[in-house]
């Protein structure tokens, strides 16, 4: 998102996430990471406000909570959807049947979709699944804990364990059960 936000002028970059906090916190982090970004590289901000930041060359960053009506009006070149799994299905499947229609609209529109799995034929479920098949344009990646520095079969028996392996399957694992 910052990125996108510091190479492309006159963009909305929104964000959302299964709670409005959580995408705050998105938000938050992007903050710090332009505010340690050397001088040369920063475009200067106009606005910087909990729920958004706006850059002078034209490009920001707003935040919602997913609902039906999040980003509705707004033309958003680079949607950010943050525990996409987490949001109802009724609120999920109107939220993307309001705003994809404006982000297919332009061909440079970007969309990351980022979730642990929380069952399965939520509306991320189906998403991931068709991309995994190739029935859609989205690519898919999974970051399983084996990818994180530190953990071995030591810490996944302890996690185990700790959560039950139904759990440290979809937590960990990523894999959608039900």
């Amino acid at each position: 998102c910052l990125w996108y936000a510091l190479f492309n002028d006159n963009k909305i970059i929104g964000i959302v996430s299964n709670k409005e906090s959580s995408a705050k916190m998105i938000l938050a982090r992007i903050k710090r990471m332009y505010e340690s970004l050397p001088p040369f590289l920063k475009p200067g901000v106009t606005s910087y406000a909990k729920t958004s930041v706006e850059f002078d060359n034209g490009t920001k960053i707003i935040v919602s909570a997913t609902s039906p009506d999040a980003f509705r009006g707004e033309t958003i070149n680079f949607l950010l959807c943050d525990e996409f799994a987490f949001v109802p299905k009724n609120q999920a499947g109107d939220f993307w049947a309001s705003n994809y229609p404006t982000l297919t609209a332009s061909t440079e529109s970007k969309v990351v979709i980022i979730s642990t799995p929380n069952g399965m034929f939520n509306l991320f479920h189906q998403i991931y699944s068709a991309a995994e098949r190739g029935l859609n344009t989205f690519k898919h990646s999974r970051v399983s804990w084996r990818k994180v520095p530190g953990r071995d079969e030591e810490w996944k028996e302890e996690q185990i364990k700790d959560l039950g392996i139904v759990r440290f399957n979809q937590e960990y694992n990523v894999k959608f059960l039900g």
